[in-house]
């Protein structure tokens, strides 16, 4: 976890905000979603619309984010292909009714994906795509068919006058 950006900041200053990768275990990714484990599931919600089940791939990119995204509507569930490892970072829902709303950054977490086990993404949980620890990872991508058109993207700039950086 984190703690939440200072009281004050100058005008125009940007806080940078440092995570530590934690291990992905079911219980510290709870406020988030749900972990795979062998002979254990999870259930996925499409908002009783269509599936869409892609591969993906993602190219390694620096560990700084300057956005967030959640799926108002629907989960979403990443399986790792390969064993390649990656970091997830993510923040608990926030009120979906509320189109207004931003990720609330004392309780961000990152999360080492170890290529072992998958995560199924809470309805409105804010994420970054994973992002490899390599020089590319695959993924199965699993949520509704469309998911971009019930996608919230914050600036965390903009909005909240901060950035993370991951340390690992």
């Amino acid at each position: 976890m984190t703690s939440a950006k200072p009281a004050r900041l100058e005008e125009g200053e940007i806080l940078a905000i440092r995570l530590k990768v934690r291990e992905l275990t079911p219980e510290a990714f709870a406020p988030y979603g749900e972990v795979s484990e062998p002979t254990k599931g999870f259930r996925l919600d499409f908002a009783g619309q269509t599936a869409s089940f892609c591969h993906v791939r993602i190219e390694e990119r620096p560990l700084h984010l300057y956005f967030l995204a959640r799926h108002m509507f629907t989960t979403q569930a990443y399986v790792p292909l390969g064993g390649g490892e990656s970091v997830l970072v993510v923040a608990p829902p926030s009120d979906l009714l509320d189109t207004e709303a931003v990720p609330d950054l004392s309780q961000i977490a990152a999360f080492r994906m170890r290529g072992d086990r998958s995560i199924n993404l809470h309805r409105g949980t804010w994420h970054r795509t994973p992002m490899p620890l390599g020089p590319a990872a695959d993924f199965m991508v699993l949520d509704r068919e469309g998911t971009l058109d019930d996608l919230d993207l914050v600036d965390l700039r903009v909005n909240l006058s901060a950035t993370i950086e991951i340390d690992l």
